[in-house]
């Protein structure tokens, strides 16, 4: 038996993408997302081995000191944000949305 748990945050957050051509390069231009972001974390103990409101609380701590309110992630894109918080809470899986809709998953 595998047993996952499963934190989701909201980031109210900027960023842009200088590389940006054609029909997309509006997204050049500093713009404005709602960040989804899930993190699933392998457990072992079936009793809150990872206690959920605490590492959301952790998660959105560390997003807030380190990039500020809103997020001020300039030139980081979905997957380099996934990637960042993979490696720095040790999760199996981060899925990263702008808005919603599109963005990236990495996982172990």
């Amino acid at each position: 038996m595998k047993t996952t748990v499963i934190t989701k945050n909201k980031v109210e957050g900027f960023h842009f993408y200088l590389e940006a051509s054609g029909s997309v390069s509006f997204l050049k231009e500093r713009h404005r997302h709602i960040f989804s972001v899930e993190c699933r974390f392998e457990v072992s103990d079936l009793n809150r081995e990872i206690e959920i409101f605490s590492q959301q609380a952790d998660i959105e701590s560390y997003i807030k000191n380190k990039y500020g309110y809103p997020a001020e992630f300039n030139q980081i894109s979905c997957e380099m944000i996934a990637y960042e918080l993979l490696l720095k809470f040790n999760c199996s899986y981060v899925k990263v949305l702008e808005d919603g809709e599109g963005g990236a998953v990495v996982q172990r």
